[in-house]
């Protein structure tokens, strides 16, 4: 429910991230114990314990990231594969004989391309984000200085569309 999320957020915040670990275990067995699939239960057997074990030292490394921020995407990934493996490991639906389990080798490695190429897609984007605003600008500083007018100037700040009418 709501409130356990949010009462668990708040501890995770008071602890600086370090009930982080906790938060998702007791989350994901509340979500599995309400989750079915047919007639069989869901079950999460993960401990935070666990988790924490896998991830204590990243904890560590984001401090350094306060200052330098080119090894965040790296430790993003590292943290989000040893999430993703220990979630996937304490997943089970059903019990006794017909209890399925899933397993994951999942590497932080296969995870980096995607966020690199992200990275990259994102400052693309920026770049022409950033051209385009230029060439807005540019082009209403020419009405403006060729007597066109004030107005024409505004109007083509509040809808640059107007530009391709032109």
């Amino acid at each position: 429910s709501a409130w356990r999320a949010s009462l668990w957020t708040l501890a995770v915040l008071f602890t600086l991230g370090l009930a982080l670990p906790w938060r998702a275990a007791a989350l994901e067995r509340f979500k599995m114990k309400h989750t079915y699939y047919g007639d069989l239960q869901g079950e999460f057997v993960g401990k935070g314990s666990d988790f924490f074990k896998r991830a204590w030292w990243l904890w560590l490394l984001c401090w350094v990231t306060a200052i330098f921020v080119f090894p965040l995407p790296f430790l993003y990934a590292i943290f989000k594969a040893i999430e993703w493996r220990w979630w996937v490991n304490g997943m089970r639906i059903g019990k006794g004989a017909q209890q399925v389990r899933f397993e994951s080798d999942l590497d932080f490695a296969e995870l980096m391309g995607l966020y690199w190429k992200m990275i990259g897609w994102m400052l693309l984007l920026f770049v022409l984000l950033g051209i385009w605003v230029a060439g807005v600008g540019a082009v209403g500083t020419l009405l403006v200085k060729s007597g066109s007018g004030a107005e024409q100037f505004a109007l083509t700040m509040q809808h640059p569309g107007v530009l391709a009418g032109m």
